[in-house]
């Protein structure tokens, strides 16, 4: 009970800090930090916990980035992070195996595009909600969407050492270390 408050915590502070964070010199991509956190803890517990912390995740981040323009519209529906979140959380859980053997270097490289997938998600959403359509991105779009993912696949390990050590001191992550690599 204590990690997984801990980890709420954790998500939280990560999605207050990432507005700190400046872009990433050279590419432009914004570091995003809460969905690093919550890559993790799809990779680490199981899928129950999984789409449990989907939902405080996908609510913290649209509470904090759908808001209505003048005209009292919003580009973003609420809830729509929840849903994404459940959904590429279940994808990174399909790999727990893998970390539980304690082997979690791919989980850190699928952190940074999934995390990609939601920025690109993201933009794709606003555009086929704004009027006209266009599809046409310039460059620095592409910029952010890989930036925002090659700084979340750096920054995940780290956080993945952070954590797993966290979980283990705690008791709530237990490597199996029976089966064969």
């Amino acid at each position: 009970m204590t990690f997984y408050l801990s980890l709420v915590v954790s998500m939280f502070f990560a999605l207050v800090a990432q507005h700190f964070t400046g872009e990433m010199l050279g590419l432009g991509g914004k570091v995003v930090l809460l969905p690093v956190v919550f890559f993790f803890i799809a990779a680490a517990l199981p899928l129950p916990s999984v789409f449990f912390f989907a939902v405080v995740g996908g609510i913290m981040w649209d509470s904090l980035t759908v808001y209505p323009d003048a005209a009292g519209k919003s580009e973003v529906v609420f809830g729509w992070s929840v849903a994404l979140y459940g959904a590429l959380g279940a994808i990174m859980n399909g790999l727990r195996s893998m970390y539980l053997r304690g082997r979690w270097e791919l989980h850190c490289i699928l952190t940074g595009v999934l995390t990609s997938v939601i920025v690109l998600m993201e933009i794709l959403i606003i555009t086929f909600r704004r009027e006209p359509f266009a599809f046409y991105w310039p460059r620095d779009i592409w910029y952010r969407i890989g930036g925002s993912g090659l700084a979340a696949a750096l920054l995940a390990i780290p956080a993945f050492a952070v954590f797993t050590w966290l979980g283990r001191r705690l008791g709530a992550i237990k490597f199996d270390t029976m089966r064969p690599d």
